[in-house]
């Protein structure tokens, strides 16, 4: 039906370059633009209007309406000088199943862990349809050796190096120290040097830790972050979806799944700048920087721009050995 459309359209256009007569013509298209309405055409130097018509199968001055919810139509339209006119055609509609609107016709039950909220449509033969959303109850997980999977709602276990890892650190709250702390202390827990600064982060890290040795290597840090991310990566910056579930087995609190949490490592020089390493995990990935100890800037590589952190309370976690 709506092949005629097309033709009638050039058929119309054709006619109106081969006008030759002095009188009012005709233009059958389905739209003004095609019969070029705002333009008067001249034949023997005497203005005629071409008047525009809707091609005749635009038969209707109203759109046809389904007789009942068991058909349905389709309609083209066309406007012309006269006004709206429609070109219609019904056909029965296909009978409607479950598996056509893609639902199922059995609702789950809910069982432990998992909850499901469904909603019901009756389709065609009358059977009951149903959508469901399943939602997970968090189960307890054992801590470190097993991670919770929130797409099948089970604990499953965690590799074993990372169990390992998992039970030698904790995440634990600390506060910086002055100078003349750090000065009182930095030999008692293997503190190289202490910044001339009013806070030192790094030193009061390791102070709650009870010593350098208690807070993560290089190379532990960046196998932590391997647990935590992506098990597969070889690169010291880490990215993928963060397994909250063995996050959480560190001690990691609901505050630090939402932000950034910065992690001191063991590693320090007697430099003003770029004096320690810090590495960030995040809710997307785990990056190591160089930072100074006194938490005013952090760097990704020595030399690199330096960047502020928005806000000095998230340097107040780290990793310290577990014991």
């Amino acid at each position: 039906m709506f092949n005629k459309i097309s033709i009638l359209s050039v058929v119309g256009l054709a006619f109106l370059a081969s006008a030759s007569v002095a009188e009012a013509k005709v233009c059958f298209a389905v739209n003004q633009a095609d019969c070029d309405m705002k333009v008067a055409v001249k034949v023997d130097e005497v203005e005629k209007t071409v008047t525009f018509k809707c091609p005749e199968y635009f038969d209707l001055t109203e759109k046809l309406e389904p007789e009942d919810e068991n058909h349905s139509c389709m309609c083209e339209s066309c406007k012309d000088d006269e006004g709206m006119h429609y070109a219609c055609s019904c056909v029965e509609r296909p009978k409607r199943t479950c598996e056509a609107m893609g639902m199922s016709r059995i609702k789950p039950e809910n069982e432990e862990g998992v909850e499901y909220t469904c909603t019901e449509i009756t389709d065609d033969y009358g059977d009951t349809c149903y959508s469901c959303e399943k939602k997970c109850t968090q189960k307890e997980c054992k801590v470190c050796t097993e991670i919770y999977n929130e797409e099948t709602c089970e604990c499953e276990p965690v590799k074993e190096d990372c169990a390992n890892l998992c039970f030698k650190f904790k995440f634990t709250n600390y506060d910086p120290l002055s100078k003349e702390e750090c000065e009182a202390v930095k030999d008692q827990y293997g503190i190289k040097y202490c910044i001339d600064a009013e806070k030192d982060y790094f030193a009061g890290a390791v102070k709650t830790c009870g010593g350098i040795d208690e807070i993560p290597t290089e190379e532990e840090a960046f196998k932590l972050g391997q647990c935590m991310f992506d098990p597969n990566e070889t690169y010291s910056t880490i990215y993928g979806q963060r397994y909250d579930g063995y996050f959480i087995s560190y001690g990691g609190s609901g505050s630090d799944l939402a932000d950034h949490v910065y992690v001191w490592l063991n590693w320090e020089r007697d430099k003003v700048d770029h004096n320690a390493i810090i590495r960030m995990y995040d809710y997307y990935g785990t990056i190591p920087y160089y930072a100074n100890k006194d938490g005013s800037l952090y760097y990704e590589a020595t030399g690199a721009i330096p960047r502020v952190w928005y806000n000095k309370s998230i340097l107040s976690r780290t990793l310290c050995r577990a014991h």
